[in-house]
């Protein structure tokens, strides 16, 4: 219709009366987007406005758009707790660890107070906070610890399952903190991308290989230093996680490595009852759980392609770690379900260690 009026002459603006009250008049059919900005007509539209006093609600529509930006980021906050990532966290075996952890330490507290309460009785009613203040912080040595804690001499004594208990114990506030925050940093394709299976054994085999590298390297076969936290398993993680970024032939991830194994080394220098050769067992751990059962990666032409349309199953971080072109074998060079399995028939066939889990279970309940 414009069209056929421009040729026969007819004047390229027509009005009509619009059937919407707000746009009756005459109406340009020879609109141009940058009207919008050079016509004042335009820019000076009638905006509702309320009869409303409230000072908050004519801040809020003086810089309405401020406010608008900031709600939003706040209803993205607000709803992350809800999202399909917030699930895979607390469905992730990472947290639970952390839990487990935290859990323990609480625990411990209260059994220490406890403890603290039955021996000074006579001290409770005026040195009552300071105890309470000095079983939170860790000045005092709990009951669990003794009990479920590492040392040389109670390991030559068959008492192995401290070796597993004591990864799971912390001697401080500080202790537990450190720890779990160098866990918290490791980077996510450790569970996601690896799988679950491997980044909890590894975990728990690094917390076992950590202990006994302690014996090793122990100046007396009757050492009776108590060696707690979880930073041989922490440490086994980042030992598999440099056997696959050599893998990989990527540097990526070599920084996150570099500072959370200086973090876990100083700790050992700085706080009691850590030991660095554990830290370097569980490294040498993880390393070896990787030689053995951790994924190969070779190189894919179709991932490689600009426009492929290959379907990519590796995580976003696990993808950024490896980069394009590689892809991880679906299972190491031994089936890791085959090394739990030895370990379980020779845990079985053995006495001492099939009672292991009651007699642990006592400790818990019934400390020294």
């Amino acid at each position: 219709m414009v069209c056929a009026a421009g040729l026969v002459g007819l004047p390229t603006t027509t009005a009509f009366v619009s059937p919407y009250p707000k746009h009756s008049g005459p109406i340009r059919l020879d609109f141009r987007s940058d009207d919008i900005t050079r016509n004042p007509a335009w820019r000076k539209q009638e905006i509702p406005t309320t009869t409303t006093t409230n000072p908050l609600y004519q801040f809020r529509r003086q810089w309405e758009g401020d406010d608008i930006r900031w709600i939003s980021r706040m209803k993205r906050r607000l709803s992350s707790f809800h999202s399909s990532d917030a699930s895979i966290r607390w469905n992730s075996i990472k947290t639970w660890i952390i839990l487990c952890n935290t859990a323990m330490y609480i625990y411990e507290v209260i059994l220490t107070i406890l403890q603290l309460k039955r021996k000074y009785t006579a001290y409770w009613s005026s040195r009552g906070a300071e105890m309470v203040i000095d079983s939170v912080w860790g000045t005092v040595q709990g009951p669990l610890a003794a009990s479920l804690g590492f040392s040389t001499s109670a390991f030559r004594t068959q008492q192995t399952y401290r070796a597993f208990t004591s990864g799971f114990i912390h001697s401080s506030l500080i202790h537990l903190i450190i720890n779990m925050s160098v866990l918290q940093r490791q980077p996510r394709w450790l569970e996601t991308g690896l799988g679950r299976p491997l980044y909890l054994s590894t975990f728990l085999w690094s917390i076992v290989a950590g202990n006994v590298m302690h014996v090793l390297q122990s100046a007396s076969p009757w050492d009776q230093t108590i060696c707690l936290g979880a930073s041989a398993g922490i440490s086994g993680l980042y030992g598999l996680m440099f056997l696959c970024l050599t893998r990989m032939g990527s540097g990526r991830g070599g920084k996150n490595l570099a500072q959370g194994m200086a973090v876990l080394l100083s700790s050992g220098f700085r706080l009691d009852d850590v030991s660095n050769a554990a830290n370097l067992g569980g490294f040498l751990c993880g390393i070896g759980v990787g030689v053995l059962a951790g994924p190969r990666y070779i190189k894919d032409y179709s991932m490689r392609r600009k426009n492929s349309v290959e379907y990519d199953p590796a995580p976003r971080d696990y993808r950024q770690a490896m980069g394009f072109g590689i892809s991880p074998t679906s299972v190491g060079r031994v089936p890791l379900g085959l090394i739990w399995t030895v370990l379980l028939a020779w845990g079985l066939l053995n006495p001492a260690t099939r009672a292991m889990p009651l007699f642990v279970w006592r400790k818990l309940i019934h400390p020294i």
